[in-house]
């Protein structure tokens, strides 16, 4: 079932010290295999957060495979413990700093939570996570850590 969701990132450790909290979309496509309260899948996501520095910017964005346990919370009301695994990449870019400009990719880990019912013909859902990536460009490591919090939809495939 594909999805789609819009929040906002929130830059967390290192990260908050130069950075502010930024609009985040999310794609994916998710799936329920026959096992009750199994879900897996994958999204790609893209987030921007402005630095304090004149124009710079943080562009980030990765690839995530995920799973879920879905929990009936009340009626139809599923919550969901996720774990997820993937790619980040983290891009520094500023006119007034040219010099500064560089590209990261790593390694991410995610944790998150998501609350999902049914309205009408799609599912809405309500998310939040965190995230840790990890990259190297040389000798220059960092950590990228992020917290989201999203509203989407799941829609149906199909009639």
């Amino acid at each position: 079932m594909p999805y789609a969701e819009v929040g906002v990132a929130v830059p967390l450790g290192l990260l908050s010290s130069i950075a502010a909290p930024g609009p985040l979309v999310t794609a994916g496509l998710a799936a329920r295999p026959a096992a009750p309260g199994v879900q897996f899948g994958a999204d790609i996501w893209y987030a921007r957060a402005r630095h304090d520095a004149g124009d710079a910017r943080s562009d980030l964005a990765g690839v995530t495979a995920w799973v879920a346990y879905a929990l009936e919370a009340a009626g139809s009301l599923e919550v969901a413990p996720t774990l997820g695994i993937g790619a980040l990449a983290h891009s520094r870019r500023s006119h007034d700093f040219p010099g500064l400009d560089a590209t990261r990719a790593g390694l991410s880990l995610e944790l998150g939570l998501v609350a999902s019912a049914p309205v009408g013909r799609v599912r809405v859902l309500l998310s939040g996570s965190y995230l840790r990536g990890t990259g190297a460009t040389g000798s220059a490591a960092f950590p990228t850590e992020l917290a989201s919090l999203t509203a989407g939809v799941v829609l149906p495939l199909g009639g």
